[in-house]
């Protein structure tokens, strides 16, 4: 006996439609076009043998499937496991507001772990006694390290992923 598996995605909702976060902490409802989706899959899947349908309990995937269930007659199963995932403080939100406020968030914290490790070095960086032929040297690349990833992590990622994107980029997550 093989079994064959089905999956999909809901219609479209005026979130995905517009490139945006929408995890399991917003419930829209599916667009014009998202349920037309929908019942163009019923119409063409209609025939398959369906042992069961199961839906998260959004109700965007409850109208994504509800077309299937009224051509096939078989009764919708919810199930709170099939839901997406929260992107919390980015629910709602497009790329680049998401981009610039992850940046922000992450500032502080990466900033001060490298300023610790830079200042903890410095008097190694700088020494001239005994000992700091060997020391020096290694000092001196960490604390470098460290400032540049400091600057290519905080300042330059979102710069390059708002150079990079194109406007017909595709939220893929």
């Amino acid at each position: 006996m093989s079994l064959k598996l089905h999956l999909l995605r809901h219609g479209q909702t005026p979130f995905s439609r517009d490139n945006m976060f929408c995890g399991a902490g917003l419930d829209p409802e599916l667009t014009p076009d998202g349920l037309a989706m929908a019942r163009a899959f019923a119409e063409a899947y209609r025939q398959v043998s369906w042992s069961g349908i199961f839906a998260s309990p959004l109700r965007r995937t409850v109208a994504t499937a509800q077309p299937i269930c009224d051509a096939t007659g078989i009764k919708m199963q919810l199930r709170d496991g099939l839901k997406e995932i929260h992107y919390g403080q980015w629910e709602g939100k497009d790329i680049a507001t998401a981009t610039y406020e992850a940046s922000m968030l992450r500032l502080r914290p990466i900033m001060m772990t490298a300023l610790v490790a830079c200042l903890g070095l410095l008097p190694a960086a700088m020494s001239t006694g005994i000992g700091s032929d060997s020391q020096k040297p290694f000092a001196i690349v960490i604390v470098g390290g460290l400032v540049s990833r400091l600057l290519l992590s905080i300042f330059l990622s979102p710069v390059l992923y708002s150079v990079v994107a194109r406007d017909n980029d595709v939220l893929k997550v």
